[in-house]
């Protein structure tokens, strides 16, 4: 209880640093693997840690602090980890602060949301997200695999119509408001959400109606009297 925990936090970033200086960290076919997962930990049963952590919860008698950890998993290592209750916000955070071009990044439930799927394609980041069967149950592929287990792989992708309407009401406010960082962050988190199934292979027949032939051009009509 008397240990100062920033020194922890000073310590990690040269440990980590000196173990890519003086190894050869494992890759898989070129890729750093970073798995993000929750976790607890036990803390003091004071009023203090229960004032910031919550009362312990049900089968503890203690508080429990609950945290999101970014881990090498070929080379055993912690890269980064965040107490942020949220997991898919803390999440969020330590892709952007954490992780490079050459990472592949992997998630387990409770995690995926299409925001932040979105935030993996801006900062162009590999990802593998596991999911659970009620997230989304259109557009996917099922693979059966070998146990006989059924394997979902999700198809969506943007719906660019509705983006792009999103975007041009805005563009204007980008460069003349004072908060544009986070007119920006929620403009980013609306085109997450306008996603649609991606379909292959369906197509219909459009049909065309012919075209009406008014009798006057527009800017010519005639006036009602009234």
């Amino acid at each position: 209880m008397q240990l100062d925990p920033r020194a922890l936090l000073a310590l990690s970033r040269p440990l980590l640093e000196g173990f890519e200086r003086d190894f050869t960290p494992r890759l898989w076919h070129g890729l750093r693997l970073l798995a993000i997962d929750g976790s607890t930990a036990r803390l003091p049963n004071t009023d203090d840690a229960m004032a910031t952590f919550g009362a312990p919860p049900e089968g503890s008698s203690v508080p429990l602090a609950r945290f999101s950890r970014l881990y090498d998993v070929l080379n055993g290592l912690v890269i980064e980890a965040d107490r942020i209750p949220a997991r898919s916000a803390s999440a969020c955070l330590l892709v952007s602060i954490a992780t490079r071009a050459n990472d592949l990044i992997l998630y387990d439930r409770g995690y995926p949301a299409f925001w932040l799927f979105a935030l993996h394609h801006q900062e162009q980041r590999r990802f593998c997200a596991r999911m659970l069967l009620a997230f989304s149950r259109e557009g996917l592929i099922h693979v059966k695999l070998k146990n006989g287990e059924i394997e979902v792989l999700d198809t969506y992708r943007v719906n660019f119509a509705q983006a792009l309407s999103k975007r041009k009401d805005n563009l204007v406010r980008l460069f003349v408001s004072n908060s544009s960082r986070q007119l920006l962050t929620a403009l980013i988190l609306a085109v997450a959400t306008s996603v649609e199934a991606v379909r292959p292979d369906r197509s219909y027949s459009r049909k065309i109606k012919p075209a009406k032939l008014h009798p006057f051009h527009p800017d010519y009509k005639r006036c009602h009297e009234p």
